[in-house]
């Protein structure tokens, strides 16, 4: 990312302002272009970038020259093919000079397509803001708020009936024993009374 540096302009390709951004790559046809405005006095030596509020419009014309690169070049190729084929084919011989023009025509193909260049993203500036751009996910996801993961515990009817039938077995045992008890006391008590009227008798 270029912030500026003193005595150079910081343009961007494609508001044509000075503006903070992203460098451009310095491309063969971009040093091209120096060399001629230089002879001619007319270079302006400004630094190339693509400031952030023009980075949509950047990528949609990167890809729109990239697109019209292949397309022409295929289409060159295609025609030069064919001006070798065609001869041999018909049973004639390969014209040196139909072979030439086809050769311009491709190299014009190319040239129109470079009409509206725009020049890659330097590799520097492209890792440095896909790392900005992952140190900023990283702080999204790292101060955004924990999701609570709430449990609720819901009894099961097989749950429910074993304990059901485990307090009804506790109760039924007790009243159980206390029947036993009742019992003894009354057999006891009985006791007592046959040995008394048998010593009243005796």
């Amino acid at each position: 990312m270029i912030r500026g540096v003193m005595g150079m302009k910081q343009v961007c390709i494609i508001c044509s302002k000075e503006a903070c951004g992203i460098a451009v790559a310095d491309t063969r046809v971009i040093r091209a272009i120096r060399a001629v405005k230089r002879k001619f006095n007319m270079a302006a030596n400004n630094r190339l970038l693509v400031c952030h509020e023009c980075m949509e419009e950047y990528k949609k014309r990167r890809k729109s020259f990239e697109r019209k690169v292949m397309l022409y070049g295929a289409i060159g190729i295609i025609l030069i093919i064919l001006s070798v084929a065609m001869p041999l084919m018909g049973g004639g011989n390969i014209s040196p000079a139909s072979v030439f023009m086809v050769l311009l025509l491709a190299v014009f193909l190319l040239a129109l397509a470079f009409l509206s260049y725009i020049p890659a993203l330097a590799p520097s500036a492209q890792e440095e803001s896909a790392h900005s751009h992952a140190q900023e996910n990283s702080a999204h996801h790292a101060h955004a708020p924990a999701k609570k993961v709430q449990t609720h515990s819901h009894s099961t009817p097989s749950s429910f009936a074993n304990e059901h039938f485990g307090h009804s077995c506790k109760e039924g045992g007790k009243k159980h024993n206390a029947h036993k008890r009742k019992n003894k006391k009354k057999k006891g008590a009985g006791k007592k009374a046959n040995a008394k009227s048998k010593r009243r008798a005796g």
